[in-house]
């Protein structure tokens, strides 16, 4: 009973103590030793300071500070456009957890700004489907995925996905596809105007199709435990989307068309680990962003305390495993 009362509280408290939870878990990874595996994976917008600070302590600690504003920044996109039932900091303690495991072992990256981008196109998306007079959201939805893209080329798919997302948002006007497509051109004219007042703007193409395939098909090099800990993800995962479209109301028509904006990004992001070859576990830091939503959704909604309880638990354990 204890542990259910937790987990469906709707006071935000533990938003406070991610701060420590994070350090302390990276702490003591840090001096319980294990080999830092960066990932080199980089896009048409280059972030040489990351590849350049590498390993250095500053460099670990804006990178947990980042990872700390990426949960906060759910929650407050889950609180402000009721992408959830309630309130609850689940979304937050949820993505700190997944992703904690994910920085220690491979440090900051390039995919840690793009889920950022992610995560306010996903707000922008939201707003969008709840307010239809306005196309605004629509551009910045566009601009957003447009400029996570072209970070990681890995996250291609978002591309088309953001094209087919819309009508099912219920925006498929001619001014709404409109907007996302100058959002998509404002953002590769801000990138091509600057490479060309810097140079090497003639190879931009060479170089997303070269950062596109570079790559292993299905190669994380995962240690058995981690192995482990995405077999409970995913089973999480499907049980956390068989609920949310089971107990949505088909009747709150914003609220429907939210849920299925996040159960597509997560289909389109977990497709992408099939049909694009990825070298690197950071690029979970993206995939984690639909996924806590999901999780979040179900904890504060099951009805089984017993199975509820356990799948928790569960989380948990699979957090742990992604850090040792």
């Amino acid at each position: 009973m204890g542990l259910e009362r937790v987990i469906k509280s709707r006071r935000v408290y533990a938003l406070f103590l991610l701060p420590f939870l994070l350090a302390g878990v990276a702490v003591a990874r840090r001096y319980a030793g294990g080999e830092l595996l960066p990932c080199g994976e980089g896009g048409i917008i280059p972030l040489p300071f990351i590849e350049r600070f590498q390993g250095s302590q500053w460099l670990s600690w804006a990178g947990l500070s980042w990872l700390l504003l990426l949960s906060y920044s759910l929650f407050f996109m889950a609180d402000h456009y009721k992408m959830l039932p309630g309130t609850t900091s689940l979304p937050a303690v949820i993505y700190a957890l997944l992703g904690v495991g994910i920085f220690c072992r491979h440090g900051a990256s390039a995919y840690m700004v793009a889920a950022l981008l992610v995560a306010v196109a996903l707000a922008r998306l939201h707003a969008s489907i709840t307010r239809l007079k306005s196309n605004a959201s629509i551009f910045d939805f566009g601009l957003l995925i447009a400029m996570a893209v072209l970070l990681c080329p890995k996250l291609v798919l978002l591309a088309p996905w953001a094209i087919l997302v819309l009508p099912f948002s219920g925006r498929s006007t001619f001014k709404d596809m409109t907007a996302l497509f100058l959002g998509f051109f404002v953002a590769l004219l801000f990138v091509f105007a600057c490479f060309f007042l810097f140079g090497g703007w003639e190879g931009l193409p060479g170089r997303f199709a070269d950062a596109s395939r570079v790559g292993e098909w299905l190669d994380y090099r995962l240690s058995p435990l981690q192995w482990v800990a995405t077999a409970l993800l995913l089973v999480l995962a499907l049980v956390s989307v068989v609920h949310a479209l089971v107990h949505t109301s088909s009747s709150i028509v914003s609220r429907r068309r939210g849920l299925l904006a996040v159960v597509s990004l997560l289909l389109v992001l977990g497709a992408t680990i099939f049909f694009v070859p990825l070298g690197c576990p950071a690029f979970l830091f993206v995939l984690f962003i639909p996924l806590s939503f999901l999780y979040a959704r179900y904890f504060i909604s099951y009805q089984g305390r017993w199975l509820g309880n356990t799948l928790f638990l569960l989380l948990l354990v699979a957090s742990l495993f992604m850090v040792v």
